[in-house]
């Protein structure tokens, strides 16, 4: 490991000249004849090490809103490294080949890169921000990259911080209104016995909610026969907190009479 390695002679002196060899430390020893001189080489290797990371904002949106992400790879080793980028991946297809994207020196959007040698120097923390539409729940994966002196790429899984994930959950606000009779046929002036229901089959908790029963013939809903709400005395199902929570199920009964055709 040239990046890290020492050289000490004894008998001998320490060289105030550059480092010789490719080494970053070296000793001079001047040998006379038949004199014997020990040099013993050192090898301490140099930590190699980013941390990236990917955080999401806003984290909850409506389908189609947009998300900004924002992805950061900081060099916390104590190596430079060159050829650095970082692959976004569905964490359904982690093949980290960046199918939601690659982003390096050159992408929009990147910052950083205090002194633009193009190479990500120990203490130094590159940036790029991302905006996209999103449609579904999705968690993504950044996988960092990056070349040491000896063409090592350091990334996961050999530096476990060459990796992070952001999640978004995308609302999906629905509900399921169900309407039966108790009989199919009456005669005119009879009544029917009613019953409505509405289930929340969404992920979003759900307030004012109501039910209008129209006429088919006068379908404007505006609640001609009835209005069904929280207040209504027959409701069943609700909690208690007047909200159609994701999973819950209200239920209204009523009884029409004088039904005409």
């Amino acid at each position: 490991d040239p990046d890290a390695v020492t050289v000490s002679c004894s008998p001998g002196r320490p060289s105030q000249d550059p480092p010789v060899f490719g080494f970053s430390e070296a000793s001079i020893a001047e040998v006379t004849a038949g004199e014997t001189t020990i040099c013993t080489i050192t090898n301490y290797p140099l930590d190699r090490s980013t941390d990236v990371g990917i955080s999401a904002n806003p984290t909850q949106v409506r389908r189609g809103d947009e998300v900004t992400f924002t992805i950061t790879e900081e060099n916390d080793g104590e190596v430079p490294l060159t050829d650095v980028f970082v692959n976004l991946d569905e964490s359904t297809d982690d093949d980290d080949d960046g199918d939601l994207g690659r982003f390096d020196k050159d992408s929009a959007g990147f910052s950083g890169d205090t002194n633009a040698n193009g190479i990500l120097d120990v203490g130094e923390t590159w940036q790029w921000i991302r905006t996209t539409t999103v449609f579904d729940d999705s968690t993504v994966i950044a996988t960092g990259h990056g070349l040491d002196s000896a063409g090592l790429d350091i990334t996961y899984p050999f530096d476990l911080d060459e990796r992070d994930s952001a999640s978004v959950d995308v609302l999906f606000p629905s509900t399921d209104v169900g309407l039966s009779l108790d009989v199919d046929t009456i005669y005119e002036g009879g009544s029917v016995d009613v019953t409505i229901t509405e289930k929340n089959d969404g992920d979003v908790d759900l307030v004012n909610v109501y039910v209008n029963l129209d006429a088919s013939y006068d379908d404007d809903d505006d609640g001609d026969f009835d209005i069904f709400d929280k207040d209504k005395p027959s409701l069943s199902g609700d909690d208690g907190d007047g909200i159609l929570n994701p999973g819950e199920t209200w239920t209204w009964t009523a009884t029409f009479g004088g039904i005409t055709d």
